[in-house]
């Protein structure tokens, strides 16, 4: 197994751990964080951040948190990491006969709704195993009806952004602007065309920051509280119970 995949093999692991632990006992509500961003609103630094404060300073700093980034979400779903976790719960003619009225209807490539599909199922695993901080691809829309995920957005101005991703990447201030609006503008796109939503609608997410103002660990700080909150809330008590694992 090559380096990149060793968090998420540390995370199954994890909870296969808790659930060996806890065969014997209530399994343990375990909440996870989906992390929207508009480009260059710093969210991988934060998200990293995020990650390691959550496992030593929050009240879940029990569990082993992971950051599932782009491109360990991108590799574990065309490498379908995921799939001997959920296959014995899959009723595959079922699926099969929906994917195939899907196709026919949209008219869409075989592989195109493959990847996407099967980014909609990684994308809700991980959020449902818990302890999981998922980064873009319309996390937030995808598990929107998991009553342990929260969702935050990170926005910030352009000219904030812009003087970021410079002093990153070493851009000047055209190839910035051009990096910012191609990034933003494929987000929006994605998230219309595969889940009919609006990346900006602020009633699509728990938390929206901006972070122009705001050092990394000022945001840690926040989005962590928040979730505490939100987690200790009268609603999600009520629907507090662990959740399982599907494979559509």
């Amino acid at each position: 197994m090559s380096a990149q995949f060793v968090p998420f093999q540390h995370f199954l692991s994890s909870k296969l751990e808790v659930r060996t632990a806890d065969m014997d006992t209530e399994p343990q509500w375990s909440p996870s964080i989906t992390l929207s961003r508009q480009a260059g609103a710093r969210a991988v630094t934060i998200g990293e951040k995020l990650t390691k404060y959550l496992q030593t300073e929050s009240v879940y700093r029990h569990a082993l948190w992971t950051l599932f980034d782009q491109n360990l979400v991108q590799t574990i779903i065309e490498d379908h990491h995921l799939k001997p976790e959920v296959e014995q719960q899959m009723d595959e003619d079922r699926v099969r006969l929906m994917v195939e009225a899907v196709r026919e209807v949209f008219k869409v490539k075989p592989s195109d709704w493959s990847l996407f599909n099967n980014s909609v199922n990684t994308i809700r695993n991980l959020c449902r195993l818990g302890h999981a901080i998922v980064v873009g691809r319309g996390g937030n829309f995808i598990s929107a009806d998991l009553p342990n995920t929260f969702s935050v957005r990170l926005v910030g101005s352009l000219a904030v952004r812009q003087a970021h991703l410079q002093r990153k990447f070493g851009l000047n201030v055209k190839a910035a602007a051009g990096y910012i609006h191609e990034k933003d503008v494929a987000r929006r796109r994605y998230v219309k065309s595969h889940l009919q939503q609006d990346i900006d609608e602020a009633a699509g997410y728990h938390l929206i920051l901006n972070t122009d103002d705001l050092a990394d660990d000022s945001v840690v700080k926040i989005i962590a509280q928040a979730m505490e909150e939100w987690a200790s809330g009268p609603a999600n008590q009520a629907q507090r119970k662990p959740l399982e694992l599907v494979g559509n």
